[in-house]
């Protein structure tokens, strides 16, 4: 091993760039030098171990999942996580990667909590070291036909049977499984807390935003390229002004106000189509539609085809519909949204949700007839108890809240009305 004193500073920082047998022995030669020049390389150095070491020990409790399948001989272990289910524009994306054991992709982690470069370099990475990626994707049309959580399983399940390598089990990102056929199991916060799972949600949103970029290329009035077709202000004042194009969704509510400017034959199709209360009445009126339908334009067709189908899922599972509208009402309103339909024991929070520094557990009060807020102490006392066990399995120093949103059915647009803190009041 050299001696510093027989070195320059910039000789010293080249051999300690090389990670040397004996580097510890010589950075602390180093600290003993006379050149502060080379003191503060010792410091610098010493610096840079201690993160190599707490992100070695990271990326180790990101594979606890895994190690866990694998010691069991589960040996292709699928990391599988989605991207796209709050926009207004786009498909929703799924991603399954698996990774081989010996994988340790530096700064790996959910794609959320990553740069737009970082991400770009982190996908080149997994590419090159896994074992297989695959892609599911679901596009906006299919999404108002089946609603975006049956697409966002879709998407997965799409993913998972494209893999040339067949998974032996798959780690879902979340609190439901697509029920792909193989082995899976849910992993709340999974993008945060496994490497196979982080490594497909930087897969899956590279794979979007690249897509929507291309999309802008074809419909540049929007700004795709900015806002990879989430709710900005850019994206919603180019829907105000051209109407929505091919790739919107048109069963989100933002989109639907960009639709007013319609034919009064359409306005007055989906009036009817939407005071409807029975399904029985909604096939009725279904089949002696075929007149008025000759009078609208082929987009005014497609658009009330759709408003039938998704009126006639709101009848059926009203429930779902309202949380849909909630979720999409929070993300448009500010919130992030973290988690869907999380159930502990007997207590099930509907949406959780981030606004600033509060994490928000909200109860959707869905009703054809009226708005209600009224969340009775017994299903009080059950969404704080999930609540706290949440908390307890997901550490924040967020400010938890528990707030109500309230959604009324049957209209042009569902009514939807949010009440903060609502348990304390």
């Amino acid at each position: 091993m050299p001696h510093p004193s027989d070195m320059s500073v910039s000789e010293a920082a080249a051999y300690v760039a090389g990670r040397p047998r004996g580097l510890e022995a010589f950075l602390t030669a180093l600290e003993s030098d006379a050149r502060s020049g080379m003191r503060s390389l010792a410091e610098r150095a010493r610096k840079q171990k201690r993160a190599d070491r707490r992100e070695r020990n990271r990326l180790l409790r990101m594979l606890k999942h895994e190690r866990r399948l694998w010691e069991k001989g589960y040996a292709n272990v699928a990391g599988v996580d989605e991207v796209g289910r709050g926009p207004l524009a786009g498909p929703v994306v799924a991603s399954a990667v698996i990774l081989p054991p010996t994988a340790r992709i530096k700064g790996l982690d959910d794609s959320k909590a990553l740069t737009a470069e970082s991400r770009e370099e982190l996908y080149e990475e997994i590419r090159a070291k896994a074992l297989d990626i695959s892609i599911g994707s679901v596009p906006p049309e299919e999404i108002d036909q089946i609603n975006i959580y049956q697409a966002t399983l879709k998407a997965m399940r799409a993913a998972i049977s494209g893999l040339e390598t067949a998974p032996d089990y798959a780690l879902i990102d979340g609190n439901r499984v697509p029920e792909s056929g193989c082995r899976e199991l849910a992993v709340v916060g999974g993008d945060a807390a496994s490497l196979s799972i982080a490594a497909a949600s930087v897969v899956a949103k590279v794979t979007r935003d690249q897509e929507m970029v291309d999309w802008d290329a074809r419909y540049p009035a929007y700004g795709f390229t900015g806002h990879k077709g989430y709710a900005s202000a850019e994206h919603i004042g180019g829907l105000m002004d051209q109407g929505p194009c091919p790739i919107h969704r048109r069963s989100f509510s933002t989109v639907e106000d960009a639709l007013a400017a319609r034919s009064d034959t359409f306005r007055q199709v989906r009036e009817e189509v939407d005071s409807i209360k029975r399904t029985a009445e909604l096939d009725t009126y279904q089949a002696t539609l075929h007149r008025k339908l000759s009078e609208l334009s082929d987009e005014e067709r497609s658009d009330i085809d759709n408003r039938i189908d998704r009126r006639r899922s709101q009848l059926q599972k009203p429930s779902i519909a309202g949380e849909e509208a909630a979720e999409a009402w929070l993300e448009q309103s500010g919130f992030l949204i973290l988690e869907r339909n999380v159930r502990f024991g007997r207590g099930e929070i509907d949406l959780i949700a981030q606004q600033g520094d509060t994490i928000a557990f909200v109860e959707v009060k869905t009703s054809e007839t009226e708005l209600a807020k009224w969340v009775t102490p017994h299903k009080q006392s059950r969404i704080c108890s999930a609540a706290g066990t949440y908390l307890d399995q997901n550490p924040t120093s967020l400010s938890p809240r528990f707030d109500v949103v309230s959604v009324l059915l049957g209209g042009d647009v569902p009514t939807v009305r949010h009440y903060p803190a609502a348990f304390e009041s």
